[in-house]
């Protein structure tokens, strides 16, 4: 664990808590008040080789701060809108999301 930002995701953890952003498609409005993804990311943390793979994909290194949050927060799919755009293997494997990537976003605008 990189400790650099541990401050930082504590705060993008409790944002996350607090406004329900914890990514995928549950709709609040007929989830179970149970359902898991009310208190928890919709996606695990990514793995070194998911980050090797994106990176050789992208063809240059993410942040450190970016790799971090893909490997101590989750991978993809917090945050508002659309949430955070993640790792190879990540949002992007499940076969009821549209695959979109930081690879895909990143070719698509470049």
């Amino acid at each position: 664990m990189d400790t650099a930002f541990t401050g930082l995701f504590e705060r993008v953890r409790e944002k996350c808590r607090r406004d329900g952003w914890y990514g995928g498609k549950l709709d609040q409005r007929y989830a179970r008040p149970d359902h898991p993804q009310r208190y928890s990311f919709a996606y695990p943390p990514a793995s070194e080789e998911q980050l090797r793979a994106t990176e050789t994909a992208l063809g240059f290194l993410l942040l450190p701060v970016l790799s971090a949050l893909y490997t101590e927060v989750a991978n993809d799919g917090f945050g508002p809108g659309g949430g955070i755009q993640g790792t190879l293997g990540g949002y992007s494997s499940r076969s009821d999301e549209p695959a979109r990537t930081i690879v895909d976003d990143y070719h698509w605008h470049c």
